[in-house]
């Protein structure tokens, strides 16, 4: 059946040229098999690399969001020019790049609780580098308002 340069081949070197054919067949479909898993493997993982980047997008929009409720801030138990009207928790927020992150983090949690201000603020650097912070979501007034109530 096979012939090389016109010669008829005997059987059993037909059946494994034949053999070979095949093997070299297979091994050219394994390999455009394999790249094609790849490839979708490769557009899944960035699928989901997209995905997590737009949730973390949102998050920190919610975060800056919720810390705009926040009026006013402190270190200390007192905020000049508010009075304190109610005392919600203490809120934390750790594992943030830098120490404004997790004071804003903490007044996004505060504002979830239903606070207006954060009182006790404290921030700190830990040993692996990240930040963490914490304090006492409060309601406060101004001052004027007070006087207003009173009046």
């Amino acid at each position: 059946m096979i012939a090389l340069l016109g010669l008829p081949l005997d059987p059993v070197v037909e059946k494994i040229v034949l053999g070979a054919l095949a093997l070299v067949l297979v091994a050219v479909l394994l390999h455009f098999i394999g790249r094609w898993r790849d490839a979708a493997a490769a557009a899944r993982f960035r699928n989901d690399l997209h995905a997590g980047f737009e949730e973390v997008r949102l998050q920190q929009q919610e975060i800056k969001r919720l810390t705009e409720h926040i009026v006013a801030t402190s270190s200390t138990p007192r905020i000049a020019g508010y009075e304190l009207v109610r005392q919600i928790e203490a809120v934390f927020g750790e594992g943030q790049k830098s120490a404004e992150a997790a004071a804003e983090l903490v007044k996004a949690h505060a504002a979830r609780k239903g606070a207006n201000a954060l009182i006790n603020l404290r921030t700190q650097q830990i040993p692996s580098g990240k930040w963490v912070a914490g304090g006492d979501a409060v309601v406060v007034k101004t001052v004027a308002e007070r006087a207003e109530d009173s009046g």
